[in-house]
């Protein structure tokens, strides 16, 4: 089992099995399907998140929802945020460095004075090759802290509905 990347307790006393009932009813219309269900402990699977548009909660790939009857803890792997982290990071730059290539060799062949343009073509290239070194992480941290607060309140709403019954 991999250590989780999100991990908050809160001390309440609730029926395991409401609890674990409310989880499935709350976390399903997002795509999680239920991996394992044992006394005290439930794991579902995320559907994967491929962009920022959707529910933050989908950046989990794995949650586990623990309660010995005293307590709740809620763990997550952040699979889908990684991913979309290390894309928002990697794409633009592999794409500006693929466009300057291929540009460069364009321009090379056609243009006749094309010792001006190449340079000029770098230039702005390099431009926006650092501001994606700027944005890259900036989004990547943006979309990991919509996940955490997203999960935070899910594990908020999953008491105050399972201890209504």
């Amino acid at each position: 089992m991999e250590m989780p990347e999100f991990r908050e307790t809160r001390e309440v006393r609730l029926d395991t099995d409401a609890l674990h009932r409310t989880a499935v009813t709350m976390l399903t219309p997002s795509g999680f399907r239920v991996e394992t269900e044992r006394p005290g402990t439930l794991e579902l699977i995320g559907p994967g998140m491929t962009g920022t548009k959707q529910d933050p909660i989908v950046g989990c790939s794995k949650i586990r929802i623990l309660s010995d009857g005293r307590s709740v803890t809620l763990e997550a792997e952040l699979g889908g945020v990684r991913f979309l982290s290390n894309f928002v990071r990697l794409f633009p730059l592999l794409l500006t460095g693929g466009l300057l290539a291929v540009l460069s060799i364009v321009f090379w062949f056609v243009l006749p004075n094309a010792t001006t343009v190449v340079p000029i073509l770098s230039g702005v290239l390099v431009v926006d090759v650092g501001l994606w070194l700027v944005l890259g992480p900036v989004i990547a941290r943006s979309i990991e802290q919509r996940t955490r607060t997203a999960l935070g309140s899910f594990l908020t709403n999953l008491i105050s509905v399972a201890s209504r019954g």
